[in-house]
């Protein structure tokens, strides 16, 4: 099958597993073709697995070409798109009431719950993007953003997933990230050994792609995809520029958080810096006196809580991850919007 040259944009680093990525790229693909139609992208998504957390990048045509369906259908037929949302707040009860007993007993019981998030998925995937687009008619975007203020079925569902599968599986905790769906499904469960080499690299495009590689190999064996990859040109640098979440200036050690199961290395008076906070990273954020970020803008998670906890924050640096390492001590200037080195470890 021959492709057209497609270039990606990194849109979020997520501490959740591939099975729930799964769902959402099964969201995008069948049940909004069903809706909107077959978008002529394709893929919409490629997920990287890479050093326990999932880089999501999408096709920037695909994208696009989603959001004005998405729109179009808003303005011309408001009545399906509330029924979308109100068939996905039906499926929220039920949701819930699994979410309240914290695990699934039996694979089965899991392998049926995730079958049942795949078709919940599309209805998340409609309120959340037509949240986000400014095109949305007022009255729809106004009601879906209030759902979004309240809404965690992706935190809750990525949750339960895990939960259950290193009860059933208790010797592969701390890799669940890495299985796929098709292997619960078929009780074909990979080794520790092979999980741990795709935590440390793999990328995946559901039904199509599942390759132990790294982001820079699947590029030169797939010169139909391009990746904005971008690379610091001065290994030496030591201080950094971003986006000003909120003002204020401190001195603190660094402490990078990629993943939920890295929170408690996270102490009082330490400097949060992650490629972006997820809502889950929050018990760290209370300890930390200070928050950089690699992605981000002024309304992203990070710079929503710094305000509320008045603590000096600063997105969008690009690249805080690899230029400061764990222990350094750093200046965040968020009056300036600059971060620097004082001290390496």
């Amino acid at each position: 099958m021959t492709f057209m040259k497609k270039t990606f944009s990194r849109e979020v680093v997520r501490d959740y597993s591939l099975i729930i990525e799964e769902a959402w790229f099964f969201g995008l693909t069948s049940s909004c073709n069903k809706v909107f139609g077959t978008n002529p992208f394709f893929p919409i998504n490629v997920f990287n697995l890479h050093e326990g957390a999932i880089e999501l990048w999408h096709e920037n045509n695909a994208y696009a070409w989603l959001l004005d369906k998405l729109v179009e259908k808003a303005k011309k037929d408001p009545a399906l798109i509330k029924k979308i949302v109100y068939d996905y707040e039906k499926d929220l009860v039920y949701h819930k009431s699994i979410w309240g007993k914290g695990f699934c007993e039996t694979r089965e019981e899991l392998v049926s719950y995730i079958e049942r998030v795949f078709e919940s998925m599309f209805g998340f995937i409609v309120f959340y993007y037509l949240g986000v687009d400014e095109r949305t008619p007022k009255e729809i975007r106004k009601y879906v953003l209030a759902m979004r203020e309240d809404d965690k079925f992706f935190e809750e569902v990525d949750k339960l997933i895990r939960v259950s599968i290193t009860e059933l599986y208790p010797k592969l905790s701390g890799l669940e990230t890495g299985i796929v769906f098709n292997e619960l499904k078929k009780n074909k469960i990979p080794s520790v050994e092979e999980l741990k080499k795709r935590n440390k690299d793999c990328v995946l495009i559901p039904n199509f792609i599942f390759e132990n590689i790294s982001l820079n190999e699947f590029v030169k064996t797939n010169k139909g995809y391009e990746f904005p990859l971008e690379k610091i040109v001065n290994i030496k640098v030591k201080s950094l520029k971003g986006r000003i979440a909120f003002v204020g200036k401190v001195v603190g050690p660094v402490r990078i958080l990629k993943r939920k199961d890295q929170m408690d290395k996270v102490n009082e008076g330490d400097v949060l810096v992650a490629p972006m906070t997820l809502p889950e990273f929050f018990p760290a954020m209370k300890k930390a006196i200070a928050f950089v970020t690699d992605e981000g803008g002024l309304t992203c998670h990070a710079a929503i809580i710094a305000r509320e906890m008045k603590k000096p924050c600063i997105t969008g640096t690009k690249f805080a991850t690899q230029v400061f390492k764990d222990g350094d001590l750093i200046e965040v200037d968020a009056n300036k919007g600059i971060v620097s080195l004082v001290k390496r470890k």
